[in-house]
This record gives structure tokens, sequence and C-alpha cells, in this order.
């Protein structure tokens, strides 16, 4: 009998590879031998523009980008009697890059951290138009340390630069915010006051023109016709009367800075007054003894007849 061998097929889809968002994959490097066909096939979606030829195009799909990656299988069937062998490749697709700097904030001077995001980037950077100067400026959360000259020629703007990942060549990705800078918070509760029982304050109170929130607190019990706004008239309790003084707190912030506190001390006095003994003269009164103890304008003297008992 005569037999005969017939070399079974041998076949190489090629190097793992990796391209970038938008591009598509030429198979350059695969190679066959002892074949008498060759087919391709992918894990994912996308199309070839041929399967049967070694070197073919892969045109990635929206759900392979979205996956970030497909394998590429190549198959050789061998001459009769030898069956077939498949190899693979790994393709690797990079998104572009992403760049959010985010939402357009404002900025207290001093220190901030900022609040970024990005994908799929291989770098990051920050720049801006402003004077002052970053801490961890490659970083998503740098800190941005804001100068007089930024207060002076606010808004400024920052701008975050996401770089693409190898073998993407560009665009880098870039967002930018505008932010306003504020130089702190300055307020003043006014001066202390003083009024008697029965009396209400009305606070004069002096605020920065960037603050947006205010409000007041007392360490009594008595209440403020409106504790959100710079003026507000207080009516003191019966417990404030009682305990002769009480602190009003002004709290006031902008959308950047935290809140400043400053006070004011309303002290109130009650009217008592003691006109003192009664003597035994009729249709005289001779101040023995009087004790104020409150804060009077006006004090009045009432003669109060009464039958003479005595020359």
């Amino acid at each position: 009998m005569t037999l005969s061998f017939t070399t079974g097929p041998v076949v190489d889809a090629g190097a793992d590879a990796s391209i970038c968002e938008g591009d598509n994959f030429t198979t350059n490097g695969a190679t066959a031998s002892n074949q008498q066909a060759v087919s391709w096939s992918s894990s994912g979606t996308g199309s070839f523009t041929g399967t049967t030829t070694l070197v073919t195009t892969y045109i990635p799909s929206a759900a392979d980008i979205d996956a970030g990656v497909v394998t590429l299988n190549l198959t050789a069937y061998g001459n009769s009697p030898c069956g077939e062998v498949t190899d693979a490749l790994t393709l690797t697709i990079n998104k572009q890059p992403t760049a959010f700097a985010g939402t357009t904030i404002a900025l207290c001077a001093g220190l901030r951290a900022g609040r970024a995001a990005a994908t799929d980037y291989s770098s990051i950077s920050w720049s801006t138009t402003g004077s002052g100067s970053f801490v961890n400026g490659n970083t998503l959360t740098p800190i941005y340390t804001a100068t007089a000259l930024d207060i002076v020629n606010s808004p400024i703007s920052f701008t975050l630069t996401a770089n693409p990942l190898a073998p993407c060549a560009g665009p880098a990705a870039t967002h930018t915010i505008i932010v306003d800078v504020f130089d702190g918070v300055d307020i003043d509760a006014g001066a202390n006051g003083l009024i008697c029982e029965g009396q209400t304050f009305t606070l004069d109170a002096t605020v920065d023109p960037s603050v947006t929130d205010i409000l007041w607190t007392t360490s009594g019990t008595g209440t403020f016709s409106d504790p959100t706004i710079e003026d507000p008239t207080y009516t003191p309790s019966a417990a404030d009367i009682a305990n002769g003084a009480v602190t009003l707190t002004l709290t006031a912030a902008n959308p950047a800075c935290n809140g400043q506190s400053d006070y004011a001390v309303l002290t109130i006095t009650a009217s008592v007054v003691e006109a003192g003994a009664q003597d035994s003269c009729a249709f005289r009164a001779i101040l023995l003894q009087t004790l104020l103890l409150a804060v009077h304008t006006i004090i009045e003297w009432t003669i109060i007849p009464e039958a003479e008992t005595a020359p």
C-alpha cells in the first residue's frame, strides 16, 4: 500500500494590537500556510471588509468601542484530510479622552480643591487665566491658591486638558469653566444696643455685597421680624427681659466662602421706680428715697392730696 502524508495548516492571526476610537484595524500581520482557505470572525459586532483573505480591515461597531476590546479569530482550513486550525488576536479600542472641569463655581480667596472628571486619558493638566498657582495640577483634585489680582480680575477661567491614550494622537479633550473669586466675607453686626422693657430693637448691620445667605440667631428666646435680612427688628421675650441682656449673632456667607459671624449685645432694662416713703404733712411730697432701675428720659411726679393730720 502507498501511504501519503499531507502537511497540516498553520495559522497566525498576528500580534495583539490597539487602535483609537474612530480608527479601523488592518490585519497586515496575519499569515497562514498549508491551507485551502481562511476565514475571519469577531467576538464583537463590527464588520470586515472581507473575511476570506489574510489581509482585511476590521471596522469596530459602537458596541465594540464601548466594550473597549474585541477578539479577532483567523481560521485556516487544511487540505484534505487535514482539519482546521484557529488563532486569535486581541484588539484593544482606546476611546477618545473626555474632560470635565466642573460646573461654574465661585472661589474664595485662599485654598480650595477643584471638582473634575476625565476618562480614557494618558495625562491631564490645568491652566488658568488667573495669576494664582496650582498644587497637584496634574490631577483631578488640584488645589488653587487665588491671589489679590484674581479678585480684582474676577471672574477668571480654569481649563482642564486630557491627553489621549496611545496610539491615539489626538485631539486632546478640554473643558473650561468660569469662576468668580471673592475676598472672603466682610460683615459687621452693628453697635451694641440698649432698650427699655417693652421696646423693640432694629439692628444696623453691614454686609459684603457678595453675601447671598444671611441668618440672625439669638442667645435668648425673642423673635426677629425676619432672621434672613440684613437689618431685622428684634422683639425680646419675657425671659430676655428677666435676664437683662441677649446676644444677637449675624452669620453671612456667599457661594464660595464659609460663613463668617459677628454679634451685637442688646441690653434690656426693666422699668422699676420707687418714690420713697410718704411724710406726715398734707399736700407735701418729700423725696426720701428714689431708686431708678431703668434708663428714662422723663420722670414724672404726681402729688395726691389727703386730709391734713398735723401742723
